[in-house]
């Protein structure tokens, strides 16, 4: 029973899950214990109303089996979908598909044990091809109807036409973005159509400090201890304040506080959110036409449409004169063509910065 599984995998609170489960598994159920006893009345040529309790019991039953197949599902989707918004979107309908089917083989399994046990009382006796031929074309049946409904149901809302695994259709001039890569903790630059890739600093960063024109570079490891770097030249460790004086007498930029993501951002009347905690996900859209021209990108499957966190939205920027917005998910950093509904993964990384004043924090 697919459903009833999806209240559960939102992890939401179980009383919450109760109260939704009975406006919705009642008529679910209803329909189910219906048509399936309909089919089975038909295919084993007995009455429809003494059907009606057994396949009540032995839904149930499938609704408990339910959960466990739900955790089997999830480890099921972690290995099918990837780690990026344009996979994980172009395969998952494949992965709903297979979820589908490995709800409808279980439900088959535990209701043909449970129908298998009442039957045994029942003449004259049923031969296993007509028993398992019922059970296996009611339980198809009402699948057929719910399962689509399920899917519509429960899908990661977005409104976004294309994703793409690259963002070389960028505008021109690109702006270019200094980011932490997520593998190596390198420092690195890169443009938002993916060109001139480069490491700036090729040791451990966590957090990090550049001037306008990228000759210096202040940053810290693992242990604390801040460096000064040029690009491409060997680290030497901060001794005094003269070694910071460049630091004061120019522009800096460095990244926001990890702690405290940036949610919002705007260029002209258009504006970018990205909602923190349980309803997270990223908004763009015109203040003075919010409803028709809003761009919405969440990936919260479930009844509930809960998010998933490896692919939280963070730090939503326009560039190109407000034509494209940058924003972080998850690992990775990806730009929205606004005009085209059109998202592409510029790179994995993490706590990007432009050159620009939206960015720009002090030492």
């Amino acid at each position: 029973m697919i459903r009833s599984a999806s209240f559960f995998a939102d992890g939401i609170d179980f009383a919450l899950v109760a109260l939704w489960g009975i406006a919705v598994l009642v008529p679910l159920m209803l329909f189910q214990v219906a048509v399936e006893s309909g089919i089975l009345s038909r295919t084993w040529r007995i009455a429809f109303r003494p059907l009606v309790r057994p396949v009540f019991v032995a839904n149930c039953w499938s609704l408990l089996a339910g959960i466990p197949t739900m955790i089997i599902n999830a480890g099921i989707s972690a290995i099918l979908l990837p780690d990026d918004l344009a996979g994980y979107f172009a395969r998952y309908s494949l992965a709903a598909i297979v979820g589908t089917m490995i709800y409808l083989i279980i439900t088959i399994l535990v209701e043909g044990f449970s129908l298998w046990r009442w039957l045994k009382g029942q003449n004259p006796p049923l031969s296993r091809r007509s028993f398992w031929l019922g059970v296996i074309l009611a339980n198809t049946a009402s699948y057929a109807v719910l399962a689509p409904l399920h899917y519509l149901a429960t899908r990661p809302i977005h409104n976004v036409k294309q994703f793409t695994s690259d963002t070389a259709w960028a505008n021109q001039p690109p702006a270019q973005i200094i980011y932490i890569d997520p593998k190596t903790q390198h420092l690195k630059s890169i443009y938002s159509d993916g060109s001139r890739a480069k490491t700036l600093v090729p040791r451990l960063v966590v957090d990090y400090i550049v001037t306008s024109n990228l000759d210096l570079i202040l940053f810290s490891e693992t242990n604390g201890i801040r460096y000064l770097c040029r690009p491409g030249g060997e680290a030497t460790e901060k001794g005094n304040a003269i070694d910071l004086k460049p630091f004061a007498e120019r522009a800096t930029f460095g990244p926001r506080d990890k702690e405290h993501w940036n949610v919002e951002n705007s260029s002209g009347d258009w504006k970018a959110w990205a909602e923190p905690g349980l309803g997270n996900h990223l908004r763009v859209y015109r203040t003075n036409n919010a409803q028709e021209s809003r761009i919405y990108l969440g990936v919260n499957p479930g009844f509930l449409h809960l998010p998933d966190f490896q692919f939280a939205f963070s730090d939503p920027v326009f560039i190109s004169n407000g034509q494209e917005c940058l924003f972080q998910s998850g690992p990775a950093i990806y730009l929205l063509d606004i005009a085209q509904r059109r998202v592409g993964k510029v790179t994995a990384g993490t706590g990007f910065i432009l050159i620009t004043p939206a960015f720009a924090k002090s030492p």
